[in-house]
């Protein structure tokens, strides 16, 4: 059953020039933004998930425990809250995917590239701008890494899912995204235009090892 309701007040708050640049790709962070959030304090238990869809009708979080219909918020970037997962240390934010209603109707499913970490670490980062990386190889290019997640892939299929993991300039992997998942899986900006030159990690969950290795 799809919940259709869900309380806006427990939305973790995003203010509308950090929306607006995320949605227009000009956002030095998008995973601060995008992704599912923990909420606190008497929302504690919650989950926002925040999603840039432009050409989407409308936008449906799914869980293992059901359906949330997310709303509009600015720009193609759609929210929703759902409930957190309970863990022996507090909450942690649950597996879920993308069921999107295209503008001509059409319907996908999708994993949420924002649900995974950046694949490029803070050490990365500055050694790259410093120019002193010395294992470039593994974090350059695309490699293929597996997620047992509780959900399986993403019509279903059980057991973990591949994910083809691209690290390449912001411009070539925003390039990736938009012809490899029809250009409304996820935009992806510069992490930090001068001092790191455009580098960029980003989970493309289903992109599978054959178009990783074309993409990489």
């Amino acid at each position: 059953m799809t919940n259709n309701t869900f309380d806006i007040q427990a939305i973790v708050p995003v203010n509308n020039d950090q929306l607006d640049a995320v949605s227009h790709a000009t956002f030095y962070n998008p995973h601060e933004i995008l992704g599912g959030h923990l909420g606190s304090g008497q929302y504690e238990g919650t989950c926002t998930i925040r999603v840039l869809r432009p050409k989407a009708q409308s936008v449906t979080i799914v869980t293992k425990d059901g359906e949330t219909q997310s709303q509009p918020e600015h720009n193609g970037i759609f929210v929703a809250v759902v409930p957190a997962v309970k863990t022996d240390n507090g909450y942690s934010v649950p597996d879920y995917r993308i069921r999107t209603v295209a503008e001509d109707g059409t319907t996908s499913t999708q994993d949420d590239p924002y649900r995974y970490l950046p694949t490029v670490g803070d050490m990365d980062l500055y050694l790259f701008g410093e120019g002193r990386h010395e294992r470039l190889w593994e974090a350059m290019g695309a490699h293929v890494k597996r997620y047992d997640d509780a959900m399986g892939s993403a019509d279903g299929t059980e057991g973990g899912q591949v994910v083809g993991v691209g690290v390449v300039r912001a411009d070539a992997l925003d390039q990736v995204q938009r012809d490899g998942q029809d250009g409304d899986a996820a935009f992806v900006v510069v992490l930090d235009g001068t001092e790191h030159r455009g580098l960029q990690g980003q989970a493309l969950p289903g992109l599978g090892a054959e178009k990783a290795l074309v993409y990489g």
